[in-house]
């Protein structure tokens, strides 16, 4: 299995920029992983329904979310001691911005199929939120500053499969479940009006 190095956006994507469904969490608006539009086609290769492709700054295994004609998605450098927060135009793949989150982090232990960019991002459509296991989860303006960030604590298995579950929003928290070998670890962080120490 290849971690995605290269975004290939086919022509489902005219119905996210548009606007008239918002993509904002991993598998969707009810996290079923279902669209209720019905023109999404069905075949997608290199020369049918291909709208753009683009390559990106690293590898990763994120899912892209979309939200008011923007797609945000993660990636991190090949040793994971660096990981980014990109936002693209929906409508043409172009790099509206790029932040490092994470630089120089120790890598620690990650399966090979993993990787170090593999949770979705999640957003409000005023914030976007980026979880990347023990450097911690992030919290963006849609424009690209950076807001505030928390760190939890290391999250290491000793089989080393890293970390890959998406935050998601409950009412005022960004909530985000780390499974590791050890008890199970919930962060909860309220968005507002929690402000780091």
């Amino acid at each position: 299995m290849k971690v995605l190095k290269t975004l290939a956006w086919f022509l489902v994507l005219p119905l996210f920029a548009t606007g008239e469904e918002q993509w904002s969490q991993w598998r969707g608006p009810t996290g079923q992983g279902i669209s209720s539009d019905t023109r999404a086609p069905l075949v997608w290769s290199e020369k049918q329904n291909l709208l753009w492709k683009v390559p990106l700054p690293g590898s990763g295994n994120s899912s892209p979310i979309v939200h008011d004609g923007k797609v945000f998605l993660t990636a991190s450098n090949k040793d994971g001691s660096d990981r980014m927060v990109v936002c693209l135009d929906a409508r043409s793949g172009k790099e509206i911005w790029k932040k490092t989150a994470v630089k120089g982090a120790p890598a620690g232990k990650s399966h090979q199929w993993n990787g170090h960019a593999s949770a979705s991002c999640t957003t409000d459509g005023e914030r976007v939120y980026a979880f990347f296991g023990s450097p911690g989860l992030f919290c963006f303006s849609v424009n690209g500053d950076l807001l505030w960030s928390k760190a939890f604590g290391s999250f290491t298995s000793e089989p080393g499969w890293g970390t890959a579950a998406s935050p998601f929003l409950y009412e005022d928290l960004v909530i985000t479940i780390v499974i590791t070998m050890a008890p199970s670890f919930y962060p909860r962080v309220q968005i507002l009006p929690w402000r780091p120490r």
